[in-house]
């Protein structure tokens, strides 16, 4: 009897008499009466299942170890004979927990792309990890050990780089496919292991050479990859300009996430803004996370990356929260930590410092740093800026503090590092060091040669530094040539340098200038350089006596500023603060707000930064009439009677 009921447990379920009988070792007939006899007692239904789970884990902790398992790689063998599905027969080989049964690595790789294909991620690793540990050929090994890889990067980065060593390994041998080399050359840089990384790229060319090798299809675009990865890295960089000179474009390639990635990557660095942002929407319209290449998260976040520097965070965070919330559902760690990171330097792009800080903290502590490989460069830039930014000096001193490896500074995310931390270090009353931080972002900016702006501002950051030092010859000079840079017409880019040239011009020509950078970067959406360049503006207004611009002008500034979470650029800069009566009265009308509906308070938020009716209609999509009666309401609501007073309650 014991015999039988411990089979049916170990089978679960409403399993046969002949399925119990062979695993039980026991006579069907015998097999039969034991079922019959625990129907009647009220154990089983009558389909033979356990009337309560709690019997059959009884049952089964009941059990010796070893037995306990030897019974479950038994019932592998029998389901796997029977016909059964992979996935069934896995759950005995993972309950076994011991691989050792003849069918085990055909059934186990086999459930784990099954459970992949249902969306169950964690049951497909833990098939791979028990696979891993079977007996087996070594060109299966290593097909195994790739796609354990494969899953491991997307669902524990921090656990992945483990298989780089045994796969470079398995590409020595030539047991690595075309998707598996191109996935392991992602991986090697990801990881900073750029040795061994420059070392497989060149071995590959010397099989393109010798005509012979999966993975030299690819060797063209991996090798431009991996050179725009790591800018300033002197050897991929070489590899590249040989392997472009010397070898034809790539064959059709069966990943179609990898020449994505290539493409936007390059369109990326050289600044074809044109090009570079119409591939990324097309991109992002069809994009979803595939768990079968690694290079599908590497292309959605370059096309992200793309609608960011060409100006358009509102679209980013957007497709960030989508694309967050599909990594959730599929249990990928690395992927959602990747978006949250993107989504905070939209946010930052934004001004709105106190949720980019919040967001890259998310992101850091739901991956592990050494899971983050090169990209803990770009998330901790974010903190160290949103921190410094805010006046939180003491927790951007902590994030500075955390180790960064060597070749973390040479890859690309090393720019956006180096920018943050250099402003961190102006903050901080050390301008040397903060001037060697820009000047060392400038190195990328000339490797890459892009006409237009930098991805990171770093000409108009060194010039800051410069002032710092009381140097406005070096200030001007830097100025002046990253305007020559830009292409015709207002940017944010320009803002900034408008805004910067204004401190090292004549004191009667800074309005002006002050004036036409606020326009532009308001007209970027970037609250927080606008909130400084209002400062600069008030301070301008001041000096060249014109009190009653300046007050105007530094009440906007004061709520701008407290808005985006950066009220210390005020108090730093000793504006006059808000009239503390007129303060109290406001809050007093502050009940008006929740009249307000949504179309009036977004109408009364742009009227607030200071959008004349015509550009609010145009960017609402309505007519200036429409505006200006939605306005008419607002002031009726909150009891107001000027717009510039509107930043009181918004």
């Amino acid at each position: 009897m014991l015999c039988v009921v411990r089979a049916l447990a170990v089978l679960g379920g409403a399993a046969s008499v002949t399925d119990v009988a062979r695993l039980a070792g026991v006579d069907a007939t015998v097999t039969s009466w034991a079922l019959h006899a625990l129907v009647s007692a009220g154990l089983l239904t009558e389909g033979h299942a356990f009337r309560h789970p709690v019997a059959a884990t009884a049952v089964l902790d009941d059990m010796p170890a070893d037995s306990r398992a030897a019974l479950h790689r038994a019932a592998a063998e029998l389901l796997h004979e029977a016909g059964a599905p992979a996935l069934t027969v896995a759950g005995q080989l993972m309950s076994a927990g011991d691989p050792r049964a003849d069918c085990a690595t055909e059934v186990l790789v086999t459930a784990s792309d099954e459970a992949l294909a249902a969306g169950d991620v964690g049951t497909a690793l833990g098939c791979l990890d028990l696979a891993q540990r079977t007996r087996t050929d070594d060109p299966t090994a290593a097909r195994i050990r790739a796609r354990l890889s494969r899953l491991e990067w997307q669902l524990k980065p921090q656990v992945a780089v483990r298989h780089l060593r045994p796969q470079l390994s398995d590409f020595t041998a030539g047991h690595l496919d075309r998707r598996e080399v191109s996935e392991l050359v992602l991986g090697l840089a990801n990881a900073g292991a750029l040795t061994e990384l420059t070392a497989l790229l060149d071995a590959l060319r010397t099989r393109a050479h010798q005509g012979a090798g999966s993975g030299t299809e690819d060797l063209r675009p991996l090798t431009n990859w991996a050179a725009m990865a790591y800018p300033l890295h002197t050897g991929l960089r070489k590899l590249a300009q040989s392997v472009a000179a010397a070898t034809p474009e790539a064959a059709p390639c069966h990943d179609p996430w990898l020449p994505s990635a290539v493409t936007l990557a390059d369109d990326l660095i050289r600044g074809r803004d044109d090009q570079l942002v119409h591939r990324a929407e097309l991109l992002l319209r069809t994009f979803h996370l595939d768990h079968g290449s690694l290079w599908n998260a590497e292309a959605g976040a370059l096309a992200l990356r793309a609608l960011l520097y060409a100006g358009r965070p509102d679209e980013v965070v957007a497709w960030c929260e989508k694309l967050e919330a599909e990594a959730v559902a599929h249990h990928a760690v690395a992927w959602q930590g990747k978006f949250l990171a993107i989504r905070a330097e939209a946010h930052l792009r934004q001004g709105d410092l106190i949720r980019a800080h919040d967001l890259a903290a998310r992101a850091m502590a739901l991956v592990a740093s050494q899971g983050w490989g090169i990209g803990l460069a770009g998330v901790l830039g974010c903190a160290i800026l949103a921190a410094t930014r805010s006046g939180r000096l003491e927790q951007a001193e902590k994030y500075v503090a955390q180790p960064i490896p060597e070749p973390v500074l040479h890859s690309r995310h090393g720019a956006h590092y180096l920018h943050a931390r250099g402003h961190y270090r102006l903050a901080t009353h050390h301008p040397q060091a903060a001037l060697a931080d820009f000047l060392a972002c400038g190195r990328f900016a000339e490797t890459w040669n892009a006409p237009g702006a930098d991805t990171v501002s770093w000409r108009t950051s060194a010039a800051e530094a410069w002032l710092a030092q009381d140097d406005q010859d070096q200030a001007k000079r830097l100025v002046r040539e990253q305007i020559a840079r830009l292409f015709p017409g207002p940017s944010r880019a320009r803002g900034l340098c408008l805004r910067t040239l204004a401190a090292v011009s004549r004191v009667t020509r800074r309005p002006q200038l002050l004036t036409e950078a606020v326009d532009m970067l308001k007209d970027s959406g970037d609250d927080y350089e606008l909130a400084r360049a209002l400062i600069d503006l008030s301070i301008a207004f001041k000096d060249t006596g014109d009190q009653r611009n300046a007050r105007r002008v530094a009440h906007r500034a004061w709520h701008l500023a407290k808005q985006t979470g950066a009220e210390h650029l005020c108090r730093e800069a000793a504006l006059d603060p808000i009239d503390p009566e007129a303060e109290q009265a406001a809050k007093q009308r502050q009940d008006g707000l929740s009249a307000l509906t949504t179309q009036e308070r977004r109408i009364a938020l742009l009227a607030a930064k200071g959008y004349t009716n015509r550009e609010i209609a145009a960017k609402l999509y309505i007519t200036a009439s429409t505006v200006e009666q939605h306005l008419t309401r607002v002031f009726r609501k909150v009891n107001v009677k000027r717009r510039q007073d509107l930043p009181h309650f918004l």
